[in-house]
């Protein structure tokens, strides 16, 4: 985490086996994991078994769901490479705004329609003309420019920072205001 953010509990939707936690937690943060695959959670807590001083833990969950947490429970949230897999991201984007105290840092990293490139060459669309499906058996939703943006804003978030170095992926960061 960056702009600001120095220890507390951090939740990871979209967790996969753990790499984020990890770092997280090498640097003075508690983490939380969650991952729609029980799969990828099993790695997590197989590598976490062998790492027993950082205070990262994992959990199988769908963050289209309403998330098992307390309102305010943590103090940032990480979501990497796994919000354009969002049925409904408005909904999500409350959801986690929710989970997070007032002041705290969503850092979210994910797959955007490229502005001035054609359509079909961004990756996720060359792996759904390629016949593949996701692991979730449902398809991705690359984020229209200015999308996220908006969706942040509606859900209660204030964009602090962008990094659009990816022509596929969007990078921000969004301080939580009021409830």
């Amino acid at each position: 985490m960056r702009q600001g953010a120095s220890g507390g509990h951090v939740l990871d939707l979209g967790c996969g086996t753990g790499d984020h936690c990890f770092e997280l937690a090498r640097r003075g943060f508690s983490a939380t994991g969650v991952d729609f695959s029980h799969e990828m959670v099993a790695r997590a807590s197989e590598k976490a078994a062998g790492e027993p001083s950082l205070a990262a833990t994992f959990q199988q969950g769908d963050f289209n769901q309403p998330l098992p947490f307390e309102d305010g429970a943590f103090d940032h949230v990480l979501s990497a490479f796994a919000m354009h897999y969002a049925r409904k991201p408005a909904a999500v984007l409350r959801e986690i705004r929710r989970v997070m105290r007032e002041g705290g840092l969503f850092l979210v990293i994910t797959a955007r329609r490229p502005r001035g490139r054609r359509w079909y060459t961004h990756p996720l669309m060359a792996i759904r003309r390629a016949g593949w499906k996701s692991t979730r058996g449902r398809g991705a939703h690359p984020f229209e420019p200015g999308e996220l943006e908006r969706l942040l804003a509606q859900a209660g978030f204030a964009v602090v920072d962008r990094d659009e170095g990816i022509a596929w992926a969007v990078q921000l960061v969004a301080r939580a205001g009021p409830r």
